[in-house]
């Protein structure tokens, strides 16, 4: 295995606004909310410093809904500010230090002692509220515990064309379970390693270009609600090519369900999702007619 040069760092904040202050609105897409204030922050600001008002009410639109853009922007100034007082101190070790120009990018380049990393910095709200009944989520994230830690909201915006004409898209955060997810995947054997090895199919087969990471870790999430204790290390072969079956039958169908919302297809504007398909197909039917064949798939 490569060792990592990508590393993911959620920021939490936690709002001064209580459960019943907020309300938790679907936007167009199944994953995709806005943060919005059910009365005017000025009317929620009873005992705040007239200077913290200020400081809130910049990050709302309207003086209600959370703007996404303009969270990410301060949070960006922050890093900004600090990487430049800390420049002198880290000149030995960091190379280089970039801060991402793009508004929806969180991607921090840094050259470490010669070696190229790239660390995403996200600012994430707190799950500290209710969220829509639009969202099904699954019996098995339900009863993780602390409840409030199980999911965040990120600044990732929806990219739809009507959103964007609209500029709607500034206001909208993704739904996500970092903390869900690393509860999930606390499992023994070769888990962990097969999906390590289709995560490197994905970077390495040109015909994957199609399928993300999460589509990836969607397909083992669903499989460990069916299978949760069928992943010994005699097994990984087997388990191998079983995953992988299944992941060409959900590519060939088109369906493959979000596991935090069963509400979301994540295939369903999948393009050329049937020659994807057929390629895997191949690639099935070699490694199971000459199994030592299935190194030429990871150069």
């Amino acid at each position: 295995m490569k060792r990592a040069t990508r590393f993911i760092l959620n920021v939490v904040l936690r709002l001064p606004f209580r459960e019943d202050d907020v309300e938790i609105i679907p936007a167009a897409d199944a994953l995709c909310l806005h943060f919005n204030l059910k009365s005017d922050i000025a009317d929620l600001s009873d005992g705040w410093t007239s200077n913290l008002h200020q400081k809130l009410k910049r990050f709302f639109a309207d003086s209600r809904t959370l703007h996404a853009f303009a969270i990410q922007n301060w949070f960006r100034d922050i890093i900004a500010a600090a990487a430049e007082s800390c420049k002198v101190q880290l000149a030995d070790i960091v190379d280089s230090f970039t801060i991402p120009t793009e508004e929806t990018s969180f991607t921090y380049s840094i050259t470490y002692r010669g070696t190229k990393l790239k660390l995403d910095l996200v600012p994430v709200i707190a799950g500290s509220y209710t969220l829509p009944t639009t969202i099904v989520i699954s019996s098995r994230v339900k009863s993780l515990q602390p409840s409030d830690k199980i999911w965040v909201l990120v600044p990732k915006f929806c990219n739809r064309n009507d959103m964007i004409q609209n500029s709607v898209f500034e206001t909208t955060w993704r739904l996500s379970f970092p903390e869900a997810e690393k509860e999930l995947f606390h499992v023994q054997g070769c888990f962990k390693k097969i999906i390590k090895l289709f995560k490197l199919l994905k970077d390495t087969q040109s015909s994957w270009l199609a399928i993300s990471s999460y589509h990836i870790k969607t397909l083992f999430l669903l499989e460990l609600d069916q299978n949760p204790t069928y992943w010994n290390e005699i097994d990984f072969g087997m388990r191998f090519m079983e995953m992988l079956k299944k992941l060409k039958s959900v590519i060939s169908h088109k369906s493959l369900p979000d596991y935090f919302n069963r509400n979301e297809n994540l295939l369903s504007e999948m393009e050329d999702s049937a020659e994807i398909a057929n390629r895997m197909t191949r690639m099935i039917l070699d490694i199971e007619r000459t199994p030592s064949h299935v190194v030429s798939y990871f150069p």
